[in-house]
């Protein structure tokens, strides 16, 4: 028998208790049945996915047993079975008889012990806990998409007993719950519901303690009517809690009887209004990110509180000051830290998938349980319904928007103190009625930086997208408008992947059904080799390392984009931590944070200088015009200063900036440095000093400084395609009317002439940037499996799992500045097709650039060469230069692929060397 230590909870101090926490026998029935086994030993709390390699996809029934011993000091009037949460159905069985069944796998529930378990006794406990599948014989009346499940539709189920059990002692009468609403003014509101208490009787006695442990306020809450007591208080000069200065107080409440309830609260407010967020009746800027709350090896279930502070002090050294909870109710520490640490949480109900009478019921009492259970937490400043339309169909059914209107409308009533979202929204759904008015998208940098602005200006002058265009919604017009998912992806490095032992982690098998394929991990370091990636980046490490920074340019250029809009009032990240096999996270799964942790502070802050090139290259020697504008955020005044802007690190102005009582966006005008030396990569670093040094604010942009541009290569150019000639003559080329006599035949259709050329020993150039440019039915006769695809509308275009684009910087090529992966310098003339059907093995020698997307998966050619006849044959899908505008960048990769394409083919350098 084990041995076991009576405890006293801080929350409850006078109930002795007994952690039923560790090893359980165990037993699982369900699918796979290859899974069925006998007996086993489970540690609680913990998912059975976590615990057992062959029950990691499974859904079904684990049971749970152990005896268990209750001690002498086990000395209440009554003794509890409390399980923090068990996923999904929890039948509970003492002696071998069933005393309890409880649904719900998020929530907290309790079992009384009959009777005849008295303290100094032992008795069987089993738990049978059941998470359904889709199976509707098997579980005809809560199939898996009519429980509210959030991501397990994605991550994986999380079945069985995830939180802690533990068995209590405490008197027939006792505090139920209380609910606490500790106002900005310091006035505190408590109800009690004490339960086994006669009408009459007399409510508790209330301390109020600061956090030095001096008691500021007592009194005696009102007597007890229907099982209810109140007391309406207040706090003489409350400190308010805010991210900045968490300030917790703490309530003692204590019945005549005895039983005591210990309660941290905060005094804060928090309001939506004209436009702005409010906390503590002052302007704050959300500077958040998505958390879906998943811990290596455990999955649900926090490893620790010292974990989840340690991530929490994380979090706010990338500089947020928010999480958004992503459709998943955590542990209780997860709040009790966010309290401590101060971290504004966004928090929201879990999805279901088909909205039915059955999934409306369980969606409501979910959302009820969560406020019951949550309450008092003073770092949860919003809810949300849905998710993404997730579990409903908002366009297609007036009924479903009629429901969720009703459900607003009973969230406001049940917790009036917070934020209420009805639905966190993307196209192409949409709010109905809300406090926030927030919006989700993904574009990837470089690549849709033009529609990322557009769809940022569209929301910042209150597109009508973001709300019902049926005529059913309530839209008042100064809900502040937050972008509330945008993000893209970086990869680990290799190195911290792999579990403790140097295994892959178990979770690198899963993903392969989501998006195509391209978020599987399994294999990524094969595929990069077998693509010839080292021979570009060197190393898997070296490529993870570049697609980090990579990240960081994409965050850093929206993030700068949303605060040149006044109108947003903040944002959310996805996401704070990688999740399995979805790598956009500032943290890795394990918690290891991204290279660019210090420098993104620069940028998510309240006060930052956004830089604004008219592009990201420029010619050596050109004034390169740069706007400034200084973005300031939140509730504090911003003094005077001055903007110290610099050239690689040489100090090249300075620009006086006013003082601001609040937020607020100034324009402080353009810079224009000179911008000499290249081919290299110049630095623009500003510094907002106050008027005592302080350092406000630190940003910079790079530019790619282009060498002087030589003469256009001599050699005469064939182009069958007039705006093609016509720009190639602009930029200096010798176009020929006479193919014969040209070394290079440049066009935008291949077809059968072209191939005679080749033969003849001549090299064309593809401008492969249109869908027809390798429509030819004698192409398509010649290369069967080579495929022009548009990006639009598939996995390359990165939208979500983002696409990494490289280019060999080898041959014509060396002299481009930057590094392999492309960024904003090839803004003007990003690929929107690739070449696809090319074998692996060509990559390693015909492939010049390319791209590839999530885990190195659909690796695809944006520049590639083949070989025939006597000629070669060079395929490109970059954009060229506008004549009218021209881009440094633009025109020197287009000089450089004139060239590329104009080498020799191994056939002609053959006979040139015979």
């Amino acid at each position: 028998m084990s041995i076991h230590t009576v405890a006293r909870s801080a929350a409850a101090p006078n109930r002795p208790s007994l952690s039923l926490d560790g090893d359980w026998d165990f037993r699982f029935v369900g699918r796979p049945a290859s899974a069925h086994a006998g007996w086993r030993t489970a540690s609680v709390p913990a998912p059975w996915p976590a615990l057992f390699d062959d029950l990691r996809m499974s859904h079904g029934t684990g049971t749970y047993r152990r005896t268990v011993y209750a001690p002498a000091e086990l000395d209440g009037e009554q003794l509890v079975l409390r399980f923090g949460a068990v996923n999904y159905l929890a039948q509970i069985l003492v002696d071998g008889a069933h005393v309890a069944t409880h649904e719900g796998g998020w929530l907290p529930f309790e079992v009384i012990l009959p009777a005849s378990i008295r303290p100094g006794s032992s008795f069987d406990l089993e738990v049978r806990a059941t998470l359904p599948d889709e199976d509707a014989v098997r579980y005809p009346d809560m199939p898996f998409s009519e429980i509210p499940h959030g991501k397990q539709s994605w991550y994986g189920p999380l079945g069985g007993i995830w939180q802690s059990v533990t068995l209590e002692a405490r008197p027939l009468t006792h505090i139920a719950t209380l609910r606490i609403v500790a106002a900005g003014d310091g006035t505190l509101q408590v109800r009690f519901a004490v339960s086994g208490a006669a009408d009459g009787d007399a409510g508790p006695d209330v301390s109020i303690v600061d956090t030095a442990g001096v008691t500021v306020v007592s009194g005696n809450a009102s007597q007890i009517t229907d099982g209810s007591s109140f007391l309406k208080i207040h706090v003489p000069c409350a400190h308010l809690w805010s991210p900045d200065e968490p300030t917790l107080y703490t309530l003692v409440a204590k019945l005549p009887c005895g039983d005591t309830r210990v309660e941290s609260f905060g005094f804060r407010s928090i309001e939506a209004r004209d436009g702005r967020l409010l906390l503590n009746g002052k302007p704050i800027y959300l500077r958040s990110a998505l958390d879906q709350d998943y811990y290596p090896g455990l999955i649900a279930t926090p490893p620790s509180l010292d974990f989840i502070e340690d991530q929490f002090r994380q979090a706010k050294a990338f500089g947020l000051n928010s999480l958004r909870i992503h459709i998943k109710v955590p542990d209780p520490r997860y709040y009790e830290a966010a309290d401590r640490l101060g971290l504004l949480i966004w928090s929201e109900v879990p999805n279901h998938a088909v909205h039915t009478p059955r999934s409306a019921a369980r969606h409501r009492a979910t959302m009820e349980g969560i406020v019951e259970r949550d309450f008092n937490h003073p770092s949860i400043i919003a809810w949300s319904i849905l998710n993404e339309d997730w579990g409903t169909e908002l366009a297609e059914d007036p009924a479903h928007r009629a429901w969720l209107r009703e459900s607003y409308d009973h969230l406001k009533r049940l917790d009036p103190t917070r934020l209420v979202v009805d639905n966190s929204p993307c196209a192409p759904n949409f709010h109905v009625v809300t406090d926030i008015d927030d919006y989700h998208w993904y574009r990837g940098q470089p690549d849709q930086r033009a529609e990322w602005d557009r769809l940022t200006d569209e929301f910042a002058e209150r597109a009508a997208w973001s709300f019902t265009p049926n005529g059913d919604g309530t839209r008042s017009g100064s809900e502040p408008l937050i972008v509330s998912e945008f993000g893209n992806w970086g990869l680990p490095l290799p190195g911290d992947v792999p579990d403790p032992d140097g295994s892959e982690p178990w979770w690198f098998e899963t993903g392969h059904d989501k998006s195509e394929g391209v978020v599987y991990p399994h294999g990524w370091e094969h595929r990069f080799e077998q693509h010839a990636l080292d021979e570009v980046f060197g190393s898997l490490d070296a490529f993870a390392r570049a697609a980090q920074w990579h990240q960081y340019e994409a965050l850093k250029y929206a993030i700068e984009s949303m605060r040149l809009r006044s109108e947003i009032q903040g944002y959310v990240i996805t996401e704070f931590t990688d999740c399995h096999w979805e790598c956009n996270g500032l943290l890795d799964m394990r918690r290891n944070p991204r290279l660019f942790r210090n420098a993104f502070a620069k940028i998510n802050a309240d006060t930052v200088v956004v830089p604004r090139p008219i592009r990201w290259s420029a010619a050596d020697g050109e004034a390169l015009p740069i706007r400034l504008t200084l973005a300031h955020g939140g509730s504090r005044a911003l003094p005077a200063g001055t903007l110290v802007w610099s050239v690689d690190g040489e100090e090249a102005g300075r620009i006086e900036t006013p003082s601001l009582s609040g937020p607020g966006v100034v324009l402080l005008g353009l810079v224009s440095p000179v911008l000499r030396g290249g081919p290299r990569m110049a630095c623009i670093a500003m510094e907002l000093r106050g008027v005592d040094g302080v350092i406000l604010a630190r940003n910079h942009t790079d530019i790619a400084v282009l060498r002087p541009r030589l003469q256009p290569s001599t050699i005469p150019l064939a182009c069958d395609d007039a705006p093609l000639a016509a720009l190639l003559r602009e930029l200096g080329h010798d176009i020929s009317a006479n193919t014969n006599r040209a070394g290079l035949v440049v066009t935008r259709n291949l077809g059968e002439a072209h191939y005679r050329a080749l033969a003849e020993g001549r090299n064309v150039l593809v401008a492969a940037d249109h869908p027809a440019a390798l429509g030819d039915s004698f192409v398509k006769k010649r290369f069967p499996r080579l495929q022009l695809v548009p990006r639009k509308g598939s996995p390359w275009l990165g939208e979500w799992a983002s696409s990494f684009g490289w280019l060999r910087r080898t041959s014509a090529f060396a002299d481009l500045p930057g590094d392999a992966l492309l960024g904003l310098p090839f803004d003007a003339i990003v690929p929107q097709h690739v070449l696809v059907g090319l074998r692996t093995v060509e990559f390693a020698g015909h492939v010049q650039a390319g791209l590839a997307v999530g885990w190195v998966q659909r690796p695809a050619a944006t520049l590639a060469t083949r070989s025939w006849g006597a000629g070669r044959l060079v395929m490109s899908t970059f954009g060229w230069p506008d004549v009218a505008a021209p881009d440094p960048m633009a025109v020197a990769f287009a000089d450089a692929l004139i060239a590329h394409a104009a080498e020799p083919g191994p056939s002609a350098m053959a006979r040139h060397a015979h």
